[in-house]
């Protein structure tokens, strides 16, 4: 081949890769064209310095490869068994049969000399939802082992670091007395009795945020009661039973009784908070008042009695 068509190929092929260039980078990006060639500017940029590397043989290769794609493999896609629904499929993930077998109560692993096997237990406990089992955890700080009373000590002061603080932002909200107060208020109740029915704080911190449950229980039946639920009165009669509140605790339960005189929880709370208060006259009352009503008594009921008598 003579230096003069080599030239003139080389130049050729210069010329087409120049417009083949501003082809990809100017013209396309302003037509519809674009959304069906995939790899934008960086595929032309690619593709140009692939035919300048190699003349003639560059374009060649890639001509070839278009027409193959558009006779083997242009096909449209078969969508007939394709189904587009926003509802979502429920998934269901295979049990960790390995740990469900070693699966044993916390009171009863806490005594095991097995410091390896307490450990991953503890971290187990540690990765799930660590405010419903702050009263497992607290049984760990006793604990022979340092490493797992560590861990339980950390996530106790975390967790409840977490508590006090939420509570005094939404306590600061409930105080505004604004259109969101009953919100708040709800909020607050459920949050509050998830860490108290658990008994996890001092005695006289305990009784500071039962106080505070009580407070908020009266601002909601102010503000809204038809957002005070059977078991709100449950919650807050509950707590306060435990802090031998008793005549706040039967204040609730009458109120929750007279409220809601279908429902077994404000009867429950009396029958519980008679029976701590050794009132047997009130008890018997209580549960005279429930056998003649029409409301189906459940298990624990029926254990508290059988207790009592």
């Amino acid at each position: 081949m003579s230096s003069y068509t080599l030239i003139i190929i080389l130049a050729v092929n210069c010329i087409c890769t120049l417009a083949f260039l501003v082809w990809g980078l100017v013209i396309v990006p302003n037509t519809k064209i674009r959304q069906h060639i995939p790899g934008g500017r960086k595929r032309y940029l690619l593709l140009s310095a692939m035919f300048l590397l190699c003349p003639a043989a560059g374009f060649a290769c890639y001509i070839t490869a278009l027409a193959a794609g558009r006779i083997f493999f242009r096909k449209d896609a078969d969508l007939s068994g394709v189904m587009f629904s926003k509802d979502r499929a429920e998934t269901f993930a295979r049990a960790d049969e390995e740990r469900e077998l070693n699966i044993t109560s916390f009171e009863e692993a806490v005594a095991v000399s097995d410091y390896r096997s307490l450990r991953t237990l503890m971290l187990n406990v540690l990765r799930g939802d660590v405010s419903q089992s702050l009263a497992a955890i607290s049984l760990a700080l006793n604990s022979a082992d340092s490493e797992t009373s560590h861990y339980a000590a950390t996530a106790l002061r975390d967790e409840l670091g977490r508590f006090r603080d939420t509570v005094r932002r939404i306590y600061i909200e409930i105080g505004k007395r604004d259109e969101n107060c009953a919100k708040y208020c709800c909020m607050a109740i459920d949050y509050m009795n998830t860490v108290l029915e658990q008994k996890v704080l001092a005695g006289m911190e305990q009784k500071t945020y039962t106080d505070m449950l009580d407070e908020i229980g009266a601002v909601l039946y102010a503000a809204d009661k038809s957002q005070f639920t059977p078991e709100y009165y449950g919650m807050i009669s509950m707590r306060l039973t435990e802090m031998k509140e008793y005549d706040r605790a039967e204040r609730w339960c009458v109120v929750g009784n007279s409220e809601y005189p279908d429902s077994l929880i404000p009867y429950k709370c009396m029958l519980k908070l008679y029976y701590e208060a050794r009132d047997r006259e009130k008890f018997f009352e209580t549960m005279e008042s429930l056998r003649r009503s029409q409301i189906t008594i459940d298990k624990e009921t029926l254990e508290l009695i059988r207790v009592f008598n």
